[in-house]
């Protein structure tokens, strides 16, 4: 097993004080039949004259809920 390092209790500390410094923050999912995981993605590589970087995207849904999402250039 490995060893907790300094900077692992540092991240367990800040995410314990994130979390009681913001009590009634949270998410509201709503309740239906049908509880489908569908995920999404997209990409473009490189089509941006400017700067030709590639840009990818991504959002999953349980049921209606977004639950995760991202993008990236």
């Amino acid at each position: 097993m490995h060893q907790s390092q300094e900077h692992h209790w540092k991240a367990v500390k800040r995410i314990l004080r994130y979390l009681a410094e913001t009590p009634y923050y949270g998410l509201l999912l709503k309740s239906f039949s049908n509880s489908t995981i569908l995920g999404f993605s997209d990409a473009d590589w490189g089509s941006d004259l400017d700067d030709r970087k590639s840009t990818t995207g991504f959002c999953v849904y349980v049921g209606c809920n977004l639950v995760s999402w991202g993008s990236h250039k």
